[in-house]
């Protein structure tokens, strides 16, 4: 028994406001106040837009921005790591001359 009265509530509530909708939309006031709504949409619609086109646009040049600054950095790092590894070959090279020269010294 207590099943069926769960669901009485719903319903109920279902049909009230139903009533009070059509109450509004019926009644001089509940017009003016869906051509307010209406009225107000439009231009609320045109800024969404509006708004979502200028963060399309600077999420574009933030990311185009991150891009050219990632470009830069990768590139120093490759310059970076190419003169590192050349002062390092030249170490080498030197290393194996003085061997050379110690061998040549001690033969």
């Amino acid at each position: 028994m207590k099943k069926r009265n769960s669901n009485l509530y719903p319903f109920l509530t279902g049909i009230l406001l139903g009533g009070v909708a059509i109450y509004l939309i019926k009644s001089e006031k509940g017009k003016e106040i869906i051509d307010l709504v209406l009225s107000q949409s439009e231009s609320i619609t045109k800024s969404i837009i509006d708004n979502s086109k200028e963060l399309l646009n600077a999420s574009e040049d933030a990311i185009e921005t991150g891009i050219d600054i990632s470009k830069d950095n990768m590139s120093a790092l490759v310059d970076e790591s190419n003169e590192a590894t050349s002062n390092k070959f030249d170490e080498f090279d030197r290393g194996v001359q003085i061997a050379k020269d110690k061998i040549a010294d001690a033969t």
